[in-house]
């Protein structure tokens, strides 16, 4: 697990899209070769982003996410699906990554 606490994210981090990004960068720079299989026969990278420009001009982060989620999440309503998230990895999070 990779423990990161609210009030270590970055000040400037104020909106919800910001907040998205920070966490799935971080995940991708945690995680960078941890692939998984989804498919037999088939791996896949347990996160990806990457920049894109889109037809309008603009430049859109564009990320893919598979995450484990415990399989008890369909027997326990009891909790929002996000509780059942499981970690990718046990890695340290770099210090510049964090609010001083």
């Amino acid at each position: 697990m990779s423990a990161l606490a609210n009030n270590q994210r970055p000040a400037g981090i104020n909106t919800l899209e910001r907040h998205l990004a920070y966490d799935v960068l971080l995940l991708a720079r945690l995680n960078p070769s941890l692939r998984i299989v989804e498919q037999a026969g088939s791996t896949t990278r347990a996160v990806e982003v990457v920049l894109s420009p889109a037809d309008d001009g603009s430049i859109r982060l564009i990320a893919r996410l598979s995450l484990p989620v415990d399989p008890n999440y369909a027997n326990d309503t009891s909790q929002p699906l996000y509780m059942w998230a499981q970690e990718l990895s046990n890695v340290a999070i770099p210090a510049n990554w964090k609010q001083a």
